[in-house]
């Protein structure tokens, strides 16, 4: 579970910072496309600075040669037919345009041309379409720093959600594994880690199929805390039912009834096959070597037909375990069916 825990936060911290990168670049792509449209909003103030100067220049000419004489006045007109070119894309522009091809008309037919009123009418014309492109760009603008300012309101919004959502799983997986580890506390003998009392009835109780249930001890445990000491006393337990897992199914378990008295619950297994199991792990416990030391087992043997005759269950297969003390240790003792 706590490797599970690790790999789980691992994988959601990757997730976080991808889906942070990603919006991150998200908001680039955007700013950059928002701001390339800021650019080419200010591409007619541009425009219309050209038009400024391309036309002043041709009223310059037509000024400068005022009896029209022909070459020179070629060159006002390609100046008027580039600045008349340069506006024909906007209807905002129409005016400018009509201005431009009204002196090109009187170019052509040789009319006199007052290039000061026409100067006038087209620098106030042109201001007026100066003006009306910079309220669309201020107001373009406006709009972009607002759209900027509620991007990256959503932006860092989902960033503060993705974290407390991070937060608030990293307190969960925690909880529960705590809870988890807290849980397995209370039911688990801390020296054995085999199952405690407390254990053994919730799993009894809350099964009421056929089972079988194998009561055990070890032979002399009690010398062996005399002459070897508490410690090797403790190292025989943990190694015992260390050795005792590893030849039953997964589904079995063993629970610590109390100093070296164990219990193996067997689910959905009969008399018989529970017998054969009793003498299997007599033979493996008899064949162990426990550090230099050999020891034995009793064991008794009840199947189950009524999870609510516990006790008589209990005390029967402590008569059993009695009855294999009795009669020579390291013995497997049937008691039946209940």
């Amino acid at each position: 579970m706590k490797h599970f825990f690790n790999i789980v936060l691992v994988i959601f911290f990757i997730i976080l910072l991808l889906g942070i990168y990603n919006i991150k670049k998200y908001e680039i792509i955007y700013i950059k496309n928002v701001t390339d449209s800021a650019i080419y909003f200010q591409n007619p103030s541009r425009t219309l600075l050209k038009v400024n100067c391309l036309f002043d220049e041709a009223m310059f000419d037509i000024h400068k040669y005022k009896h029209h004489q022909l070459k020179k006045l070629t060159k006002a007109e390609i100046l008027l037919l580039s600045a008349k070119n340069l506006l024909k894309d906007k209807k905002t522009y129409k005016e400018l345009v009509v201005i431009i091809d009204n002196v090109l008309y009187k170019l052509s037919k040789n009319k006199i041309i007052n290039e000061e009123k026409i100067l006038k009418l087209f620098h106030r014309k042109l201001n007026q379409v100066s003006f009306l492109e910079f309220k669309k760009s201020i107001k373009f603008f406006e709009q972009y720093k607002k759209d900027i300012q509620q991007f990256q309101l959503i932006l860092y919004t989902i960033i503060a959600i993705v974290l407390l959502l991070s937060i608030a799983l990293f307190i969960i997986l925690y909880q529960s594994n705590l809870l988890k580890r807290i849980t397995i506390l209370s039911e688990t003998d801390q020296l054995t880690k085999a199952y405690n009392r407390r254990k053994f009835f919730s799993e009894v109780n809350k099964y009421n199929k056929d089972y079988s249930i194998i009561m055990f001890d070890i032979d002399h445990f009690k010398r062996i805390n005399d002459t070897y000491g508490h410690d090797k006393g403790d190292y025989v337990l943990k190694s015992l039912i260390q050795l005792i897992k590893k030849h039953i199914r997964k589904d079995d378990m063993i629970f610590r009834w109390g100093g070296e008295e164990f219990f193996i619950l067997f689910k959905h297994m009969n008399l018989i096959e529970a017998k054969k199991m009793a003498e299997k792990l007599r033979r493996i416990v008899e064949n162990n070597d426990f550090d230099g030391l050999r020891i034995t087992i009793s064991l008794s043997v009840v199947t189950a037909k009524d999870a609510q005759k516990l006790e008589k269950i209990i005390k029967t297969l402590d008569e059993g375990l009695y009855e294999a003390k009795k009669s020579g240790r390291n013995k497997v003792v049937v008691k039946g069916e209940i």
